[in-house]
Order: C-alpha cells, then sequence, then structure tokens
C-alpha cells in the first residue's frame, strides 16, 4: 500500500491523522527516523513532524531518545501494536478490493432503446471494458424507447421504469428534442417560420409501438401550444428516423443529444428553435435483489457515474434557424 504524505486526515473522526500514524509505525519497524524517511520516500525531518503531530494530538509521549537511539515509551510500546495491526488490516483490505475487482467476471444482459445505445452508451463503453475486461457484455437493441427486461437478471434503460416494486429504477439523464432536416431538404423547400408551417413539409414520424401509435409533435410557444402529428413517413426505429432526416427525405423530430455531431458539422439544421420540445429522460433499471451480482453493480456504479453528471447547457437554442430573425 503506498502513503502519500500531504493535508493529515483524521482517523474515524479521531484527533489524530493518519500520516502521522504510518510515520510512527513505519520508523518503529524500520529502526530508525533516517530508515523510516527512506521507507516512505520522505525525509527524517517530515516524519518526525508527523510523530510529533500525533503525539500532540494524543497529548503522550510515543517515543524517547536514548543515545542517539529511539526507544518506545510504554505508552508508545502499546500504541505501536495497535498501529501495526491497523496498518496490517488496512493492507488485508485493500488486496481484497483489488482481488475482488479481479474476479469481477461473467455475461452481463442488457436491453436498451436503439438510438440511445449507438450516441450515448457505445462511445462510453471502452473505458468499463478497459476496467473490467472480464464482463462479457451482451447487448439487445430495441426500437422502442421503453423496453421492459426480457427475464430478471437483466438491465434495461427505459424512459417508462414503470413502478414495479420489485425494481429499482436510476435516473441516468435526460434530453431534449429539437427538429431537424438536412440543408440539402430545405433548399427545396419553404423553410417553416412558425409551428403552423410545418403542414406544408415532409413530415417524418416515428412510431412507439405499432402503426396506430405514432408519436406526436407538442411545440410550446410563448403563448400558445402546437401539436402535430407527422404522417408523410413513418418508421419504428429512431436510427432510420435520424438517417431519413440525414438523407433529406423530410423534417424529424429527434433528441438533441442524438443530433448534436450532425448539427455541428452541418449535415443537420435545428429548426423553430424558439419554441419548447418535449423532454426525455432516460433511466437504468435492475431488479430489486439483495444478492446482486458483483458485475452487474459495477455495471450499474458505471452509468452512474458516467451519465448522472450536471449537464451543461445546450448552445443548440442558440442556432438560430437560417432566415429567422
Amino acid at each position: 500500500m503506498r502513503y502519500t504524505w500531504g493535508k493529515g486526515y483524521k482517523v474515524f473522526g479521531l484527533c489524530m491523522d493518519w500520516s502521522g500514524v504510518v510515520a510512527f509505525t513505519r520508523t518503529v519497524q524500520a529502526g530508525s527516523l533516517q530508515q523510516g524517511a527512506r521507507v516512505l520516500g520522505s525525509t527524517p525531518e517530515e516524519i518526525q513532524l508527523r510523530i510529533s503531530g500525533l503525539e500532540s494530538a494524543l497529548g503522550v509521549s510515543l517515543l524517547t531518545e536514548y543515545h542517539q537511539q529511539l526507544v518506545l515509551t510504554p505508552i508508545g510500546q502499546l500504541a505501536f501494536v495497535q498501529f501495526q495491526a491497523l496498518l496490517e488490516a488496512a493492507v488485508q483490505i485493500e488486496q481484497s478490493i483489488i482481488q475482488q475487482q479481479s474476479c469481477i467476471s461473467g455475461p452481463l444482459n442488457l436491453t436498451l432503446p436503439h438510438l440511445f445505445g449507438i450516441h450515448q452508451l457505445l462511445p462510453a463503453l471502452p473505458e468499463f471494458m478497459r476496467y473490467y475486461p472480464d464482463i462479457e457484455l451482451n447487448l439487445n437493441f430495441v426500437a422502442h424507447k421503453d423496453p421492459l427486461p426480457r427475464h430478471p437478471s437483466e438491465l434495461c434503460i427505459t424512459t417508462d421504469p414503470g413502478e414495479e416494486s420489485a425494481q429499482i429504477a436510476r435516473k441516468l439523464l435526460t434530453s431534449e428534442y429539437v427538429l431537424v432536416a438536412s440543408p440539402n431538404y430545405l433548399k427545396t423547400d419553404n423553410l417553416p417560420q412558425r409551428p403552423r408551417d410545418l403542414k406544408n413539409h415532409q413530415l417524418i414520424g416515428l412510431n412507439l409501438h405499432d402503426e396506430s401509435d405514432v408519436q406526436t409533435w407538442q411545440l410550446q410557444g410563448a403563448q400558445e401550444k402546437f401539436v402535430i402529428r407527422p404522417y408523410n413517413l413513418r418508421l419504428n426505429d429512431e436510427e432510420a428516423l435520424l438517417q431519413s432526416a440525414l438523407d433529406g427525405l423530410g423534417i424529424a423530430m429527434l433528441e438533441q443529444k442524438s443530433v448534436e455531431s450532425y448539427i455541428r458539422q452541418g449535415q443537420l439544421t435545428p429548426l423553430l428553435t424558439d419554441y419548447q420540445l418535449p423532454i426525455e429522460s432516460y433511466y437504468l433499471v435492475s431488479q430489486r435483489s439483495l444478492r446482486q451480482p458483483a458485475r452487474y453493480q459495477a455495471f450499474i456504479d458505471f452509468m452512474q457515474v458516467t451519465f448522472s453528471q450536471p449537464e451543461l447547457p445546450s448552445d443548440l437554442k442558440k442556432l438560430r434557424t437560417p432566415g429567422q430573425e
């Protein structure tokens, strides 16, 4: 176990700090301040300072010097035995954690929406796979956004976590929607300035579950709200929806996070950015179990750290539609 100096850390809320405990114990084990400093990669003066700080905090003398040799006081002998046991326990804890980390392996099944997987999860996976090379990921991509686990041992990313008492839903992120179209499409049609102008355009819609359940577009303005049901082209897969917009087939409503790079590269143009569109939230769902496999807990922790960060304000609202005043 490596020890570094800096600010001392109090142990279990007590007045002594960890660095003093380490300096005292390793110095006694080494036999002198010089040898203790060599073991800890420090200087004798720094070691003496740490030990003096520990003695001051405890209000006792742990070491005395006799004929240029360090000698333990009676209370110092008692402290040394207990501190040595404490450090040995810390080493064992560290080794146990490292061993457990290396033993995290086996299959991990995850069902998730197609577009989220392509544009959100896959770019983040290399880091996870470096940490846990022995976990076998099995990703099941689905077209709709609210999938359910296929069996109890499976994890699931969904926009509709439900209210099942046997499940735990952890919120990962929220994503705004944006209307987009390719520059090539916009060359052939009048640019929409208001939601009512959309009726003169080719609109690409998303079938949520079946052909009768098409996603509606809700645009909230300063004084009025518009609800639009696209019908020119309907698809049941968001990746196909994105590709249709890129190919110039019309206007589509897509999640901002999945189109940001295309907008910045000029392949898609945001439209009607003064209007508020819906916001989607994604959740990681797992079964409520007291015996969660270590590999599943490792993935859950990774997802929460990766996605549950404070989000920076989007700059897409600042991108004006060409020709918009």
